[in-house]
This record gives C-alpha cells, structure tokens and sequence, in this order.
C-alpha cells in the first residue's frame, strides 16, 4: 500500500498530472492525503484572518480551525474526489472525523489547534479499497475537549503512512525534490537533512516535508520520496519505485 500527498493547488484543472497519475494508478492500494493550505489563506483573508507560519506550519486559532474544516474536508477534498472519479478511478473525501478515521493530538501549544495523527481506526479505509474506491482523506482531526485539530498535510500523510504499515510514501510537491545548488537530491539520509536544514538549504514548506519522510522511515516504510506532481508520470513513477525525485533513506 502506498500514501500518496498531494497539494490543493494540483486542482488547478482536471488535467493535473498528479491527479492524471493517481487515476492511471488501477490495481495499486492507493491512500491520497491532500493539502490546500493556498485556499485556506484566500478563504482567511476573505473573512479577516491574519495568516501566520512557524517553521512552515499554520498558526491555527478556533477561527483558522473551522475555515481549514470548510476548505480542505469540504471544498478541496470533494473536488479532488470528483476529479479522480470522472478519470474512471472512483473516489470518496474523508477527514479523520468520518467513522472514526484518526484522532489528532496536540503538537505545540504555539500553533493553536494544529495537531498531528493520533489513533488510527482503517475500518473504513478497508472497506473502500475492498470496494474499489480510492480514499481521499483530508488532514483535519478530532482532538481533546471536542476541538478540531488543522493538521499539517506532509505530517498526516507520514503518521498514516506509518500506522497502517504502507510500503512507500510519495509527496508530490512543486519542485523535483530538495535542491542543491539548483539539481535535486537523488537520495538523502537523516544526516544529509539535518546539515541541509541547519546549513539554511532546505527551509520553509520543505522542513516539515523532509522531516515527514524521515519520520516515515523511522516507523518502518520502506520508501519516502518528494517529487514535481507537475511532471507527467512522476507521481506514477514514485509509486512503482522508480529512481526519481528524492529518495530517502535509512
């Protein structure tokens, strides 16, 4: 089984190569994970919320809580799941809060209500991939005193990947993996992170990205790769254990 993340800019068109990849995909055990962080900023700015980042994560208080519910479980999630079942690959938009899917611990009391996967139940996943159907899941989760907990979407997608024993984890992102002077990585150990992060290379959006694959591996997946989801093929690549993009290892 493999996790596949995606961002919410790839439902730009119904054409999105990542989408086009997902959805060629038939015969694979397939868990997509989707962001949507630039809609949830539009939607915060529609009603007034000031976007802050902290190491490339959302600062999140109850308001930024219920507009990330609103765009990622609700908007970006049922198109992404409508866009995969028109390609002929059916598809259904989940959060950790339909039958019970995940629960979301606290991460930092800095950030508000931003979390990270807590208990998984695969009940339902089970039954959709029995069916046929891919899971589309969005990183929102219930968490203590009935809060709802914005869970960053490289971060969801590791715990996932982790917690229901998956081969592989891809993160398409918008570059072909972390660069070096301007070429991407082929392979990078924990090593190679920490002195790239350290070192003012690898920073942003892509801290929590490589850290999410080097998290993956520490609880047993296989494979952890960051490729361009823009790139024909590459998504499809990634999950057939194609050299592409950055692979990380132990």
């Amino acid at each position: 089984m493999t996790v596949v993340k995606i961002g919410g800019a790839a439902l730009q068109g119904r054409a999105d190569p990542a989408i086009t990849d997902i959805a060629s995909l038939a015969g694979h055990r397939l868990l997509v994970v989707h962001g949507g962080g630039p809609e949830i900023t539009a939607w915060s700015k529609r009603v007034g919320i000031e976007t802050q980042f902290v190491d490339g994560r959302r600062v999140t208080d109850p308001d930024t809580a219920d507009v990330a519910e609103m765009v990622l479980a609700g908007r970006v999630g049922r198109a992404l799941a409508h866009a995969l079942t028109a390609m002929g690959s059916p598809a259904v938009s989940l959060c950790g809060k339909d039958a019970g899917l995940f629960t979301a611990e606290p991460l930092d009391p800095a950030l508000g209500q931003v979390g990270r996967v807590g208990a998984v139940n695969p009940t339902v996943l089970e039954a959709m991939w029995s069916a046929g159907i891919v899971p589309v899941v969005a990183p929102i989760g219930p968490g203590p005193h009935g809060r709802t907990f914005n869970i960053n979407g490289d971060d969801a997608a590791a715990d996932l990947a982790v917690a229901l024993g998956a081969d592989a984890l891809v993160l398409a992102s918008d570059v072909p993996g972390v660069l070096v002077d301007g070429r991407a990585l082929p392979h990078c150990t924990a090593q190679d992170t920490h002195r790239l992060i350290a070192a003012g290379v690898i920073k942003g959006g892509m801290v929590p990205k490589v850290q999410a694959c080097l998290r993956a591996l520490a609880g047993g997946v296989r494979h952890a790769t960051i490729v361009d989801g823009s790139v024909p093929g590459a998504v499809a690549a990634a999950v057939v254990g194609d050299a592409i993009g950055t692979k990380f290892v132990a």
